[in-house]
């Protein structure tokens, strides 16, 4: 399944986007950073009342998989303000509940290095 990003409904939504040379728009690497983070959490959409829930998977996720983001060579790690500007952001993900969430967590098995 390909991952569909919407930022529609983002304030600014402006700021997500670079435009180059012939009027091609690409989103910024932090947008499809996390868009492929809220994918991997099971989030759909970032709200004004799910902000910290989403930043919350996030950081786990990170914990396990690693940054979703780099500069340079450098890790960089979502902020719970990163997560806030894209609030109105959509992806073709469902929503898990936090506890649906929290026994997937619990039930994965992470293969011993």
């Amino acid at each position: 399944m390909r991952l569909r990003i919407n930022i529609d409904n983002v304030k600014n939504s402006d700021g997500l986007l670079v435009e180059w040379e012939g009027g091609l728009k690409e989103l910024i690497p932090l947008t499809e950073a996390l868009a492929n983070a809220m994918w991997h959490t099971d989030i759909g959409r970032v709200t004004e009342d799910n902000v910290g829930e989403v930043f919350r998977r996030i950081q786990i996720a990170e914990k396990v998989n690693g940054a979703y983001l780099f500069h340079g060579y450098s890790e960089r790690w979502f902020t719970r303000d990163d997560v806030t500007r894209h609030i109105g952001m959509s992806v073709n993900v469902r929503t898990l509940s936090p506890t649906a969430f929290n026994k997937k967590i619990k039930e994965r098995k992470v293969p011993s290095a």
